[in-house]
């Protein structure tokens, strides 16, 4: 095994993953006024046991938010993108239930090692942020003690990552794998990831979309010691469909 690879808590696999947090989409109670990403989502996760995927993005003078989309007209109506603005410009900005865009390092405080935490990096592929981004996220979480992992669709992020040896388990996020030429791509990567590169990088899990995993998919990781997650699974029908394919699930908009 590389010596950069490091393996994924076992907490990860024990109750599924909230995406985004427990938020609005699937209208059980709690979540009613709890939109994605957003400070009641995470807290209604961590009140029934689940870990919780968020997303970090970047602000212009270097401030880690959690929000998925790079533009807050949907989530804040408001148009303006996180990567252009700055941390006071942001904090201007409002969820759905009025709450201001949180930070990584609140959400961390919030949940204090009391669930996992499994944080999306967000960046753009052959964005000059990815190494920024890698450096400011690494000091945030570097002394974090709970399970933590950190993972993206971007590649150069994730080598980036790799460069700052913090001792978090790294993943991929990827969306098809063409077996024939064992590479896993997404609309991000497009002409795709080898899998020898995960390897050779200590890439310890991925998290795949849902609609394509595969017995081949969940053998070809488990050989080589790597978890796979599944995103996003929205029903329990497809919770039972892709089971026997996957460590976990990432879901939303039902109760696994």
């Amino acid at each position: 095994m590389v010596s950069n690879f490091i393996q994924l808590p076992d907490s990860f696999l024990i109750n599924p993953i909230a995406h985004r947090g427990l938020h609005d989409c699937g209208y059980f109670k709690g979540t009613e006024n709890a939109p994605e990403n957003s400070r009641a989502a995470i807290m209604q996760a961590m009140k029934l046991g689940f870990g919780v995927e968020i997303d970090v993005r970047i602000s212009k003078d270097g401030v880690l938010f959690v929000v998925h989309d790079q533009n807050l007209s949907r989530l804040c109506a408001v148009d303006v993108n996180v990567s252009e603005s700055n941390y006071c410009d942001l904090l201007q900005a409002r969820l759905k239930n009025m709450e201001f865009l949180p930070t990584l390092d609140e959400i961390l405080n919030i949940i204090k090692g009391n669930v996992p935490i499994l944080i999306d990096v967000k960046s753009e592929v052959q964005d000059e942020k990815e190494e920024l981004i890698a450096t400011v996220i690494c000091d945030h979480v570097k002394h974090y003690t709970g399970p933590l992992a950190l993972m993206s669709f971007n590649w150069g992020v994730i080598i980036a990552l790799e460069s700052h040896d913090i001792g978090k388990p790294r993943g991929l996020v990827s969306q098809v794998f063409d077996k024939s030429r064992r590479l896993f791509i997404s609309d991000t990567e497009k002409s795709g990831i080898p899998e020898d590169s995960l390897t050779s990088h200590g890439v310890s899990f991925i998290s795949h979309e849902c609609c394509n995993v595969s017995k081949d998919l969940y053998k070809i990781n488990v050989k080589a010691n790597r978890k796979v997650f599944t995103w996003t699974v929205c029903d329990k029908d497809m919770a039972l469909r892709v089971r026997d394919n996957c460590d976990n699930i990432t879901f939303e908009g039902f109760m696994p």
